[in-house]
Order: structure tokens, then C-alpha cells, then sequence
């Protein structure tokens, strides 16, 4: 091989690490789709979903947990104080723990926090919701063994210790093939199951935990742990699946997996 060509391959490695490295630091995943680095035109495959997040991130998995035809969240216990008769409920899910893979975190999480075997599903598309309000949705391609359902940005509020920091929950779809016996009351009341109008809905109202059971509404677990006049509202994960399944049904796209 000549020198030039031997110096021309050389900068082809050296030019391919260095896009690389930035791929790997990109915060928004639409900065990889059909973009130029160093002036040259280059194609990137992405292979995990976690190439979407920078090196360091705080990361968490969340699950969009199915049962039948019902997604369910759960209603926090009695150490959480609310006021105002109202109360959150959210997603399954926590944070990822050193040398740990996503899908081991989730099994863990829905383990560790309602004592319920669960199996995930690949979904046939992953979303990607940005953490900055009026943002619009992304399609995102990744080759997971097991594609999640999204990836989304969560914000830390204001007043918190992380205020304005991102947290990158990735969301899988799981069906719960055994439903746990009891919860750790301090942590969990019950879970929720919602239809996917309800899920919709509830970024536009608050209404109360009977009015959602008169709805066709699931409650798994006691129903004497919790005030049924309590009006409710999402958080977290299942405030992004709601955000997502909306955004999706209004533009028309499949919204269904």
C-alpha cells in the first residue's frame, strides 16, 4: 500500500473515532438523523438506545406495565403526605444501578416494588420525548434486542436537589404475568389500571379514583387503603406515556402496540 493511501486510511479511523465520541455526548437525538460532521457526509448506525444518551447522564427505566387491556400505575402509600385530596400515581420503574443493563433494571425494579413477575415486550416503535415543553415527538431507530417504547427526558422541578437537570428514563412496555399478592404499604396502596382513553384524558383533567373506577377503572390490591374521593394525576413515566399516546392519536400515527 502506498504512503498516501496508508495516510488517507489512517485520518478514515482517526475521522470515524472522533464522530464516534460525539455521538456518543449528543443530548438530542435529532442532531444524529442525516447530518454532516468535519464536512463530509457520513452515515451512523445506532445500536442501543443508550447511544442516545451522554456519557454520564443520570439514566432510569420505566415501564408502560400492561395487564389485558388495562395500563397500570401505581397509587403511592401512606409515608407520601398529600394535600388537598389529591395524589399522584406513576410508572413502575427507578433509576440504573452501576454495571447494571436496562432490562435487568427493569425486571428488578417491578420486582422490588410490586413483587410481580413481569415479561417485556419489543414495541414496534421508539419514541423519544424531549424534556422542553410544546417539543414535538420523535421516531428514533435502535437495534435492542428488546426496542423500547420511548425514551424520554424528564426535568427535575424547581425546588428540588437536581432543579433543571435531566433524567433519561427509558420506557419499555411489559405485560405483568403474575399479579402480587400484597405491597409494601408505606410504599405502594394499589395499582391502577387504565383504559387508553383514560390514560389520554389525563393530561387535561384530575378527576377522582371512583370516577375512574365507575369508568371501567382496575384496582388491583386493597381498596381500603385508599380514599376513593381522591382526585388523581400522572407523574413521571406515566405522564409521558400519556403525553405520547395523545400526541400520537391526535396526528393520526398508530397508537396502539
Amino acid at each position: 500500500m502506498s504512503s498516501g493511501r496508508s495516510l488517507i486510511s489512517i485520518l478514515g479511523v482517526i475521522s470515524f473515532l472522533e464522530i464516534h465520541c460525539q455521538v456518543r455526548r449528543l443530548v438530542k437525538p435529532r442532531d444524529v438523523m442525516g447530518h454532516c460532521l468535519f464536512n463530509r457526509k457520513v452515515v451512523i448506525i445506532i445500536q442501543s438506545v443508550l447511544d442516545f444518551v451522554p456519557n454520564g447522564a443520570e439514566i432510569g427505566v420505566g415501564l408502560n406495565l400492561f395487564k389485558d387491556d388495562y395500563h397500570l400505575f401505581f397509587i403511592p402509600g401512606n409515608r407520601f403526605v398529600f394535600f388537598d385530596d389529591e395524589i399522584f400515581y406513576a410508572g413502575i420503574g427507578g433509576h440504573l444501578e452501576d454495571n447494571e443493563t436496562l432490562i435487568e433494571c427493569a425486571h428488578r425494579e417491578a420486582w422490588e416494588e410490586i413483587g410481580g413477575k413481569i415479561e417485556l415486550k419489543s414495541s414496534s416503535r421508539t419514541i423519544y420525548l424531549p424534556g422542553e415543553a410544546n417539543k414535538s415527538l420523535e421516531e428514533i431507530n435502535v437495534s435492542d434486542e428488546i426496542k423500547p417504547f420511548a425514551l424520554y427526558e424528564m426535568v427535575h422541578l424547581e425546588g428540588t436537589p437536581k432543579q433543571g437537570d435531566i433524567y433519561h428514563i427509558i420506557i419499555f412496555r411489559a405485560e405483568l404475568k403474575e399479579e402480587p399478592t400484597e405491597f409494601k404499604k408505606d410504599e405502594i396502596s394499589c395499582l391502577l389500571g387504565l383504559t387508553d382513553n383514560q390514560v389520554i384524558k389525563s393530561i387535561d383533567r384530575e378527576p377522582t379514583i371512583q370516577k375512574l373506577i365507575d369508568e371501567g377503572a382496575l384496582i388491583i390490591g386493597n381498596t381500603e387503603d385508599i380514599n376513593l374521593k381522591n382526585r388523581v394525576y400522572p407523574i413521571g413515566t406515566a405522564k409521558a406515556i400519556a403525553v405520547i399516546l395523545n400526541k400520537l392519536k391526535i396526528n393520526g400515527l398508530p397508537w396502539k402496540n
